[in-house]
């Protein structure tokens, strides 16, 4: 298994979630704005694997890799490129296995799925098979049409589908006749609440993560929620960005088991 990982990134939201992401998968990750500061990281230190993006300022991946290759010549690298640089790789590219070239047109779960896979941890080679795309899999029960929409829009914009239900009940229903990968749930919900609702839910389908969303910053009932099986626990008003990574995290754990 990889241990140390560097990323070099200009996408700052892009380096931020490779951060928590692979992080929360037990890597040790730094991360660099430039590649610059790459090259220097590299003269000091060796990661197993780096995590290079490329733009259209760029004339070629070849020429991008050079340097790299002059320092290490085993060093794994995935290139995050532009379409038009990623397909098809370059001559000199195209059979080398230590160099994996990816869209970053993919979306994220997409991109982290397959620099896993490049990696070959174990978690690829007992889980990969099983894990699905998260299209058409995520349950947000939230109560405010605004929020709601909100979300889905923005979950939607980075390519995943999202079923929005208003209350406990429905998403009882819902969850006994469509299993989703990841359920997002307002603690505070009319009706069930949502202790309630995340319990009866695990009752359904313990594997499914929940990710539990509240107003309250109440330590007592991050807890509760917490032994009753959530994933994860966020705040009121949370960072988009910071959702994402724990969603992404929260489906990759759940393939991996």
């Amino acid at each position: 298994m990889f241990e140390a990982i560097a990323v070099s990134d200009h996408d700052t939201e892009r380096r931020k979630l490779f951060y928590e992401v692979l992080t929360e998968l037990n890597y040790r990750v730094t991360t660099l704005p430039s590649r610059k500061e790459l090259m220097e990281l590299l003269t000091r230190e060796r990661p197993q694997c780096v995590i290079l993006a490329v733009d259209q300022s760029d004339r070629s991946v070849a020429d991008v890799l050079r340097p790299l290759r002059e320092l290490d010549k085993t060093l794994k690298i995935v290139v995050l490129a532009p379409p038009e640089l990623a397909s098809p790789p370059e001559p000199v590219l195209a059979n080398d296995p230590r160099v994996s070239i990816l869209s970053e047109g993919l979306n994220r779960l997409s991109l982290i799925r397959s620099i896993l896979t490049f990696f070959k941890t174990r978690y690829v080679e007992q889980a990969i098979e099983k894990a699905a795309s998260l299209e058409g899999v995520i349950l947000n029960i939230e109560d405010d049409p605004r929020v709601a929409q909100l979300l889905k829009a923005y979950l939607e914009r980075r390519g995943y589908h999202v079923t929005n239900v208003a209350n406990g009940e429905a998403a009882v229903l819902r969850m006994q006749v469509d299993r989703p990968k990841v359920v997002i749930l307002d603690i505070l919900l009319p009706g069930m609440d949502g202790l309630l609702t995340l319990r009866r839910l695990k009752g359904i389908d313990p594997s499914v993560p929940i990710i539990v969303s509240s107003g309250l910053e109440d330590t007592d009932l991050m807890q509760e929620a917490k032994a009753a099986g959530a994933a994860a626990y966020l705040v009121k008003p949370f960072d988009l960005a910071k959702l994402e990574t724990v969603i992404l995290t929260a489906a990759l754990q759940k393939a991996a088991r």
